[in-house]
């Protein structure tokens, strides 16, 4: 720097002031680097979970109901069992939720036979309901049972008419789902089931079916019941299992590591929810209420053959079912079983497609008939369990089976006087064998000759 006068000069030097600004510079610029940088990650970190995790899973959950919803709404609630959904935030989570409980409603309100209308119309890609999907053709055991004296049990019920059918409906669809089968229709005191007969289907062997029948869950009527109600509950099963199992044991053990048929797992359902239904009117109270001669009881009715699987109705309401005559079928032997007075009825078919030899051992033919709405006649047969609670039967039980079938034969090939000296006999020997009194009251109406055009079957007109 120079002077006015120009006579003098300073010189300052500015390195280190200068320096001094350039660290300055620097370190703030890497101070303001790295708290970018933290901020980032932070930001990110929260993002990750807040967000991008959740939408991930999300549209992953989205893929998987896509491809297949059932099996996806299963995966998600073993995850949140393992608590794996658990700890994901707030709102993302509740969606994932709510899409969960969507699957599960519609899973519940569409069954195994709307599955594919569900893949159909989530993958196609149109904004509007498809209900117009084709059918498909499956084979499957049907089976149908029905609430009797449903009339009376509602006017003596009234409002708790609904948690009865519910208790009931608990029941079938438990045993029918334990055993590999499918519930399909509620129709007021009436249930259809289904088992499908597919080739990749899981195998199952009767001890591997036991043990899921002895797990299934108690009832609502049962978990109400009182310790001491649950334990005589359960000494008298125990002491009834204790007088079949000489019997059935030995039958049974040989059937237990082979696989059994779809049919043996369908006729299994219906024998566990007959021994169910036992309990159900004691916790209703509905001897008080109606008589004491009431007796509850159900009808059941087993079929095997095909039926178209598919949905019926329009974009308003849509139910997915079976359409065949073979369903028809199964209603009617269920409602004949009133006029035979025997719990359960199957069709030769269904017979045929039994495997197991402990189930066969206890099936009696009792008639062959045509069904209303079909022309094809049908050998009868019925499952005989009942027949050790009334303790009068005057023989073993093979050697009446094999005497009643005889009769049986007797009269499909028209020697009805020699058949029915036959029944009166077997009558002698199971005084209350309803089947014999049906089979002797229709060939009295004929004057107990058969008439000329006799082929070997009757009719059954009823619905």
């Amino acid at each position: 720097m120079t002077s006015l006068t120009s006579n003098s000069e300073v010189w300052y030097s500015l390195v280190i002031t200068r320096r001094r600004e350039a660290w300055e510079s620097m370190l703030t610029t890497l101070f303001l680097a790295l708290w970018t940088l933290g901020l980032s990650f932070v930001l990110g970190t929260d993002m990750d979970r807040l967000l991008i995790t959740p939408l991930n899973k999300i549209l992953k959950f989205v893929r998987q109901l896509t491809a297949n919803p059932f099996d996806a709404a299963s995966e998600l609630e073993m995850q949140k069992s393992n608590g794996n959904a658990r700890g994901d935030i707030m709102e993302m989570q509740q969606m994932v939720v709510s899409l969960h409980k969507i699957t599960r409603l519609l899973k519940v309100a569409l069954g195994e036979a709307g599955i594919g209308i569900l893949k159909q119309n989530l993958t196609s890609g149109e904004d509007q309901l498809l209900p117009m999907i084709p059918g498909k053709r499956v084979r499957a055991c049907f089976g149908f049972c029905d609430i009797r004296d449903f009339t009376p049990t509602t006017e003596s019920l009234q409002e708790d008419i609904m948690m009865f059918v519910n208790e009931v409906a608990g029941i079938v669809h438990e045993a029918t789902v334990r055993t590999g089968g499918a519930p399909n229709k509620n129709i007021g005191d009436a249930f259809l089931c289904v088992w499908k007969i597919v080739a990749e289907a899981k195998t199952y062997n009767m001890r591997d079916l036991n043990f899921a029948i002895r797990s299934m869950p108690l009832t609502m009527s049962t978990a109400a019941m009182s310790p001491a109600q649950l334990e005589a509950m359960r000494n008298e099963a125990r002491k009834e299992e204790d007088d079949n199992r000489s019997s059935t044991d030995r039958n049974n053990s040989m059937d237990d590591e082979s696989n059994v048929s779809c049919a043996d797992r369908a006729l299994l359902a219906w024998l566990v929810v007959m021994k169910q239904m036992t309990i159900l009117p004691h916790n209703f109270q509905l001897r008080e209420n109606l008589c004491d001669e009431y007796v509850f009881g159900m009808g059941f009715g087993l079929h095997l053959g095909w039926a178209i699987e598919g949905a019926i109705g329009s974009e308003h309401k849509l139910d997915p079912s079976y359409l065949s005559p073979h369903v028809n079928i199964t209603s009617r032997l269920e409602n004949a079983t009133k006029l035979y007075g025997v719990p359960l009825l199957m069709s030769a078919a269904f017979y045929r497609g039994l495997e197991s030899r402990h189930n066969k051992r206890f099936c009696r033919k009792i008639d062959c008939v045509t069904v209303k709405g079909s022309h094809e006649k049908m050998l009868l047969y019925t499952f005989d369990i009942w027949h050790r609670k009334g303790r009068v039967l005057y023989c073993k039980y093979s050697d009446y089976k094999v005497k009643f079938e005889a009769a049986v034969d007797l009269y499909l090939n028209g020697d009805w006087t020699e058949a029915r000296i036959e029944f009166l006999a077997c009558k002698k020997l199971w005084p209350t064998d309803h089947p014999i009194e049906v089979l002797l009251e229709f060939m009295g109406s004929h004057q107990n000759l058969p008439p000329p055009l006799w082929a070997g079957f009757r009719a059954l007109t009823e619905k």
